[in-house]
């Protein structure tokens, strides 16, 4: 496995090296386009965790219902 991820990564610093120029245009179209999928990933992760945020409190902590069934035990 060691020798397979050095022989990878000694290929990609090879094809870094190794590079031609394309002669390509971006017009702005493209660059606003790029910042259009950006910006939508971002509102795509940030909505995802408010969707799943109870899931990921729980995750790391005692959840509301573990504390209310708590404070009901001690009453």
């Amino acid at each position: 496995m060691k020798r397979i991820l050095s022989l990878a990564t000694l290929v990609l610093f090879l094809l870094v090296l190794i590079t031609r120029p394309a002669h390509a245009y971006l017009d702005p179209a493209s660059g606003s386009m790029i910042l259009q999928v950006v910006v939508a990933a971002v509102a795509a992760v940030l909505i995802t965790i408010k969707a799943f945020w109870h899931k990921i409190r729980g995750m790391f902590g005692s959840s509301p219902t573990e504390k209310t069934a708590e404070s009901d035990d001690k009453s």
